[in-house]
């Protein structure tokens, strides 16, 4: 009964002024004991005209990295389990999602 007693009601307030909205084809990751380091950005192909009597174009990828996210491992958990299970349903409604191999 002490413990019904002691509860305090708690209201979260978000606040979105700040945000900022990113698009990202492409990730990269380095982990250490505390902490899992994230990259977001996009990759880019560009294609190179040869000059005269070169070699054929060549196409170069390049990782435009737009966001960098560090989590602490409780935090990269679940968002984890969340984006798993927001794949899942994504997949139940819409049919399977193929990686390229």
């Amino acid at each position: 009964m002490a413990d019904e007693q002691n509860k305090t009601n708690v209201q979260m307030r978000i606040d979105e002024s700040k945000t900022r909205t990113t698009y990202a084809n492409a990730f990269r990751h380095h982990a250490t004991p505390q902490e899992l380091i994230v990259d977001f950005g996009i990759n880019v192909v560009t294609q190179s005209k040869p000059a005269e009597g070169d070699d054929p174009a060549t196409a170069q990828m390049s990782f435009q990295i737009d966001n960098r996210l560090v989590l602490n491992y409780l935090t990269a958990k679940r968002l984890a389990g969340t984006l798993v299970n927001l794949v899942q349903a994504h997949e139940k409604r819409f049919g399977e999602i193929k990686l390229d191999q």
